[in-house]
């Protein structure tokens, strides 16, 4: 798409970041319509290094990414990248990168304001928030929560590994989903405070082994979704905001039967309408699709279906709910799922190649989870 050409009147712009590792070149553009339903190729919207996850600002102005490994300073370190996106074209235009105060930064999100990012540190020290300028640039470090311990997996979990973050929908918490540790941390959260982080007010310990990865609230906030990595598990605990306290209800396995080890869960959304519940599993490729009870406890298996290419990493929806697409990592895919707005239920339109797809970012929609 040339630079001088405006957004056809039903075209979605949707971001995906990749993994140089995997081939990628950094952030790539394709354009959904959504009227018909097709996407269209993917091109380079910025050359940078391993843009593993992707956040938008609530205005559409920028765009924000975590680069896994960049080197500053002579050292190897994460970072975080923003972007000001072009109003009529969509393209990328770089404007600043910080180091992410941290190792192989896996997750980044906003805070209900659109004043903060939160990143998640994989390889220690822990989360970082960080403060965003009015001209969309990374600003300076505002606090860290620094995590500590271990689990039982030998290999995933012989130290705290921090995976994402999830605000809860008043803003004034943050639950920090630890894989190396199988905890759920809630802390206080100060939307204009200096340090932004006021300390725990809960934590939950998961299953032993479990390895939570990433989490959603539910449309009411009163409940949240947990997927865990090693055992391709959802925990539902009950939030009470007013608290800031979780209470574990439920443990949903993704599968209905065993399957060979090792699981590799990886992605978790909840539908626009809030009626369903999707999960992604990475060593059998697949999407399952959960309806959720009225009150968002109960969930219950509606399908589970091919994810149209190997490791589906991450997906995201269209505002509207009638689109799903995936990010098959390695087998180099985006693929276009359109919903079926009476039961959840997803059915494959297409693939779009492109290298080791990690996320996908709808432009001024999508809050990555």
């Amino acid at each position: 798409m040339n630079k001088n050409t405006q957004m056809p009147r039903h075209g979605r712009t949707v971001f995906i970041g990749t993994y140089s590792k995997g081939g990628g070149q950094g952030i790539y553009r394709a354009l959904l319509d959504t009227e018909s339903g097709t996407l269209g190729p993917a091109r380079l919207a910025a050359e940078c290094d391993s843009p593993s996850f992707l956040t938008s600002h609530p205005s559409g102005k920028f765009l924000y990414a975590v680069n896994e490994l960049r080197v500053f300073g002579g050292q190897n370190s994460g970072a975080v990248s923003a972007y000001k996106i072009n109003p009529k074209t969509h393209d990328l235009e770089l404007i600043n990168v910080m180091p992410s105060r941290g190792q192989s930064p896996a997750h980044v999100v906003m805070d209900t304001d659109g004043r903060r990012l939160l990143v998640s540190n994989y390889n220690g020290p822990g989360i970082c928030v960080f403060d965003t300028r009015a001209d969309g640039a990374v600003g300076g470090l505002a606090g860290c929560m620094v995590h500590s311990g271990r689990g039982v997996h030998p290999i995933r979990q012989t130290t705290a590994h921090p995976h994402s973050v999830a605000v809860s929908p008043s803003g004034n918490h943050v639950l920090a989903a630890d894989l190396g540790t199988d905890e759920l941390i809630c802390y206080n959260y100060n939307k204009t405070g200096v340090p932004p982080v006021a300390g725990e007010s809960c934590k939950v310990r998961l299953a032993p082994g479990s390895g939570p990865r990433h989490g959603v609230f539910h449309s009411s906030g009163r409940y949240f979704y947990l997927i865990c990595e090693l055992t391709a598990e959802i925990a539902v605990l009950a939030f009470d905001d007013a608290r800031g306290l979780l209470s574990p209800r439920r443990v949903v396995p993704l599968y209905q039967s065993e399957i060979a080890s090792p699981r590799s869960a990886a992605g978790i959304r909840t539908h626009p309408s809030g009626r369903w519940l999707y999960a992604s599993e990475r060593s059998d490729p697949s999407i399952s699709v959960f309806s959720v009870s009225a009150d968002g406890e109960k969930l219950a298996l509606v399908q589970r279906v091919d994810s149209g290419g190997r490791t589906p990493r991450h997906f995201a929806f269209t505002v509207d709910g009638k689109y799903l697409l995936v990010a098959n990592q390695e087998s180099d895919e985006l693929t276009l799922f359109s919903v079926n707005g009476d039961n959840g239920a997803i059915k494959k339109i297409h693939n779009v190649n492109l290298p080791a797809p990690a996320c996908v970012c709808l432009h001024a929609t999508c809050r990555a989870e």
